[in-house]
């Protein structure tokens, strides 16, 4: 069985059911016909004598049996009126028979409790073989059994007597249908257990046929569609874990593929950041070598020249392995609690020079009342310090600023970092926190840009709670905003992650 389908196992459990059911249902018949009969050779003749021949009680036996005695011996006292009186009151009234006498075409006698005139004319006719005395007839709609027994009188005359029992028409129906009835019977036990068994088949074979077809699609990697939900059950609920199971397969190898391709991008990235400088030191080098820089002003100037690009190819790799440390979440953290203010007073003094020599004025707008907040110093020095270094690399004004604002939620602050620099255009703007991803690739030569400056810092904000995005207008300026969760009034123990 455990290698036979489910379809089959349903067929031959359902087949089993029937049979054993049949078989219960033929073996309590023939119990209750044994009981019935009296013994098995009986059983053969049980529908002919308790069914279609309607038996008698007890009572109405004997009396049946008195009458019919006395038609035998004494015939003459059926035509006696006196006689008549005695059986209506003493017997056939206890039963609730009606007795109808006639001699031959002539009724005799018929019953008060008879009133229907036209039953007595509708009796069967003289039989001296009396080879059917049982019976059921119909009058006006009204069914009657009858017992009768023929006999000859003392004239030579045909003599009829009929005892008659008022009878159910609903009862003489199954009487009379038994055998249509059961052979219905047994149709409809037939037909709804096929039924059954076509309900289960189609509400459990057709679903897993369908989840067999979706884990094929599945499995020749076609995930682009959606499992339609089935019935609040079993079967449904298997459906719903095979539909979430095709969706988050979906995004992983989705998210498989957008990692190949920024792995890609990042390889194409790095190997034409590193191939300009170092082609250039190559240059300078060969131009040594050469006899080329023949003054001692200039290889003093190639030699320059050769420091500042390996020192750009040194900063480059720092930041790469910083943002893959990032980004696989393995650079510790450590959280303090610090004076917002404060922090970013030193961090723009430490800068100032810089900003002064780039030609910037520095102003902010911060409240009053001291902010804390929950952040790693150095690492957040270091979103401050790419944030301004793309402000400088892309001040395009004569007059050039630069704004630093705070704002506070209930749970965190928001600076903003605002300039009136270049400006960043709308297409680009939801693109500038990828990694070496430059709004301007043609001004990257000459601004030194790495393209991983704001992608790590936002892994930092990110890796601090917050969240970092950007809000620019072309030729107008951009402004950078981020998120640091707050920490209440005075500093507090170091927390390291």
């Amino acid at each position: 069985m455990k290698n036979t389908s489910l379809r089959l196992r349903f067929l031959l459990t359902f087949t089993s059911i029937f049979i054993l059911s049949l078989v219960l249902l033929v073996s309590g018949v023939l119990v209750s016909m044994v009981a019935l009969a009296g013994d098995i050779t009986g059983v053969s003749h049980f529908y002919t004598h308790y069914i279609a021949q309607k038996p008698l009680s007890a009572q109405e036996e004997n009396l049946y049996l008195d009458l019919k005695y006395m038609a035998k011996k004494q015939p003459d006292l059926l035509e006696k009126k006196q006689v008549w009186h005695n059986l209506e009151k003493k017997r056939l009234a206890t039963v609730k028979m009606a007795l109808v006498v006639r001699k031959g075409q002539t009724v005799l006698y018929q019953s008060p409790t008879l009133k229907d005139k036209q039953v007595a004319q509708v009796l069967p006719p003289y039989e001296p073989a009396n080879l059917k005395v049982r019976d059921t007839l119909e009058v006006n709609g009204q069914y009657y059994s009858f017992v009768k027994f023929d006999y000859d009188c003392p004239d030579q005359g045909d003599g009829s007597l009929y005892l008659l029992k008022k009878v159910n028409p609903f009862t003489e129906l199954v009487r009379k249908c038994l055998p249509f009835f059961l052979v219905m019977l047994l149709i409809l036990f037939v037909g709804s257990n096929g039924y059954v068994y076509y309900l289960v088949s189609r509400s459990v074979i057709r679903p897993l046929n369908h989840l067999e077809r979706v884990a094929n699609r599945i499995k020749e990697g076609e995930l682009d569609f959606r499992i339609a939900p089935m019935a609040r059950d079993e079967i449904g609920r298997v459906a719903s874990a095979f539909e979430e199971m095709r969706s988050k397969l979906k995004d992983s190898v989705e998210q498989q593929v957008q990692t190949e391709q920024s792995r890609k991008e990042m390889v194409s990235s790095i190997s034409h950041d590193l191939k300009t400088p170092i082609t250039s030191i190559i240059g300078y080098v060969e131009g040594i070598r050469d006899g080329v820089a023949n003054t001692p002003d200039k290889v003093e100037q190639y030699l320059a020249t050769i420091a500042s690009k390996a020192r750009y190819m040194d900063r480059m790799i720092d930041e790469l392995a910083l943002f893959s440390k990032l980004d696989l979440k393995q650079a510790p953290f450590s959280f303090q609690s610090i004076h917002l203010q404060a922090y970013l007073r030193d961090v723009l003094e430490e800068r100032a020079v810089d900003l002064a020599k780039a030609g910037f004025v520095v102003r902010h707008d911060w409240p009053s009342e001291p902010i804390y907040v929950w952040a790693d110093p150095e690492k957040l020095a270091r979103v401050l310090g790419n944030v301004l270094d793309n402000s400088v690399k892309y001040g395009d004004k004569e007059e050039k600023w630069l704004a630093v604002n705070i704002t506070c939620g209930d749970d965190m602050a928001t600076i903003e970092m605002k300039d009136n620099g270049a400006g960043i255009e709308l297409p680009s703007l939801s693109r500038v926190f990828e990694r070496f991803y430059r709004a301007e690739p043609s001004r990257s030569s000459q601004t030194g840009g790495s393209g991983l400056g704001l992608a790590i810092a936002k892994q930092i904000v990110e890796g601090h709670g917050g969240r970092i995005w950007a809000v620019s207008e072309k030729s107008k300026g951009t402004s950078i905003f981020f998120t640091l969760p707050m920490a209440g009034e005075h500093g507090e123990t170091s927390v390291n992650h």
